[in-house]
């Protein structure tokens, strides 16, 4: 007998957000944060360029300098859509 039973696909997986994608430019850490980035010395009026290049190191570290010098654009329309769109397409 040839018998017809067609088993179903499992569903795809929804999209993920592009903040929670690990190795995404976007991708935010649970442990980083506003007190995340230790930086010494503190800012004055004298030190500024020591400051900036701890601050440059501690950005890079965490892969985020790209948004302070303007590399990469923060795409929140993006973003939103994206997640707007998981809300409706997880159950």
């Amino acid at each position: 007998r040839n018998a017809n039973t067609s088993v179903a696909a499992p569903p795809a997986p929804p999209p993920q957000d592009p903040p929670q994608i690990s190795g995404n430019v976007y991708h935010v850490h649970p442990s980083d944060g506003p007190s995340s980035v230790s930086i010494t010395p503190v800012l004055t009026h004298s030190n500024y360029h020591t400051w900036a290049r701890s601050m440059c190191r501690a950005l890079g570290g965490k892969n985020k300098f790209d948004f302070v010098d303007g590399t990469i654009r923060f795409q929140l329309r993006s973003i939103l859509a994206t997640r707007r769109k998981n809300i409706f397409v997880r159950r």
